[in-house]
């Protein structure tokens, strides 16, 4: 009764860690199936003790810890998880190797029993497709986006370049018809105050001389009338 109660009870554990480590099309979508070739070997007279394959398809449980075909193994076996999941992240067909049994049978060690085995995985069309067709698409997709910020950013520095050089043009002209207006009417009025001066020196020189003249006139013809008078009276 007790060994029947153990068995069972094992029997549960592993159920449940089958059913905790998911279905192969869930885990991993892009294998159609996975071949398990496995040579048992044991210490004694005659070392091979068995060889088996275990076939595994989408639809079966992910659960690779293959148990030790040694009677009264308690806690052993071959756990091939880690080696299988990195030879799918790998994209690898084949993959060849050796693993020893860690668990023990009463008093007795470790390395008791240990496997040569092969491991065939077979990868779907259909996803080797689809994941082909998202890469092109993603790759697209990335290709165009740094395009057209290429563009963008080209534009922009041509832009900009243009309407500098637009800008500068444009000022220049402006200042320089501004400033020849400018020095224009500054000129003309400088010339006006100039020859206004000048010209009113001349004509202040001019009625100086005029006045002056005029009087020596007047001056000598009273003289003249004086002294002729004078002359008369004698």
């Amino acid at each position: 009764m007790a060994n029947k109660q153990n068995y069972v009870k094992k029997m549960e554990v592993k159920n449940k860690q089958k059913i905790d480590a998911g279905v192969i099309s869930d885990r991993f979508p892009t294998v159609a199936g996975i071949v398990i070739g496995m040579t048992y070997y044991h210490n004694a007279e005659n070392p091979i003790l068995m060889q088996r394959t275990v076939n595994f398809f989408p639809e079966s449980h992910a659960f690779f810890n293959l148990e030790c075909m040694i009677k009264g193994c308690e806690n052993g076996g071959f756990n091939l998880k880690r080696i299988i999941s990195k030879q799918i992240k790998d994209k690898k067909k084949v993959i060849k190797g050796e693993m020893s049994c860690k668990g023990l049978i009463g008093e007795i060690s470790k390395d008791h029993s240990n496997i040569e085995y092969e491991i065939n995985i077979d990868y779907s069309k259909k996803t080797k497709k689809i994941t082909a067709e998202k890469t092109k698409k993603t790759t697209a997709e990335k290709t165009k986006k740094t395009t057209a910020e290429k563009t963008k950013k080209t534009t922009a520095k041509k832009t900009k370049k243009t309407t500098a050089k637009k800008t500068k043009k444009i000022p220049a002209k402006k200042t320089k018809k501004t400033t020849a207006k400018k020095t224009k009417k500054i000129t003309a009025k400088k010339t006006k105050k100039i020859t206004a001066k000048k010209t009113k020196k001349i004509t202040a020189k001019k009625t100086k001389k005029i006045t002056a003249k005029k009087t020596k006139k007047i001056a000598a013809k009273k003289t003249k009338k004086i002294t002729a008078k004078k002359t008369r009276k004698k």
